[in-house]
C-alpha cells in the first residue's frame, strides 16, 4: 500500500501545506536542540558531554595510546627475529 501524503505519525514524505511552506505543521512547538545558556538542563549537557571528553582523552591517553605502541614495537621485533630465523643472522 503506498504512503499518503500528509502529516500522519510515521510518514516520511511531507504533506501538501509543509510543502508549499517549507516549514512542517508544528514547528512553532518544536524547539529544534536550543537551550538558553542559563538553563539547567543545557549546564547539564555541557557537564555530562565535558565529563565524556575527559573520559575519552583519559583512554586514549593512558590506555590505548600506550598499548598500541607496545604492540607496534613487539609485532616489529617478532618480525625481525622471524626474518632472522628464515634468513640467518645478519653477517659483515
Amino acid at each position: 500500500m503506498p504512503a499518503r501524503q500528509g502529516s500522519q505519525r510515521g510518514s516520511v514524505r511531507p504533506g501538501r501545506d509543509e510543502m508549499r511552506s517549507g516549514t512542517p505543521r508544528n514547528s512553532s512547538r518544536k524547539i529544534h536542540g536550543f537551550l538558553p545558556k542559563h538553563c539547567p538542563h543545557r549546564m547539564r549537557r555541557m557537564q555530562a558531554e565535558k565529563r565524556r571528553e575527559f573520559a575519552v582523552f583519559f583512554f586514549l591517553t593512558f590506555i590505548l595510546a600506550p598499548i598500541l605502541a607496545v604492540l607496534i614495537v613487539a609485532g616489529y621485533g617478532f618480525a625481525v627475529w622471524m626474518y632472522q630465523l628464515i634468513a640467518g643472522p645478519p653477517s659483515v
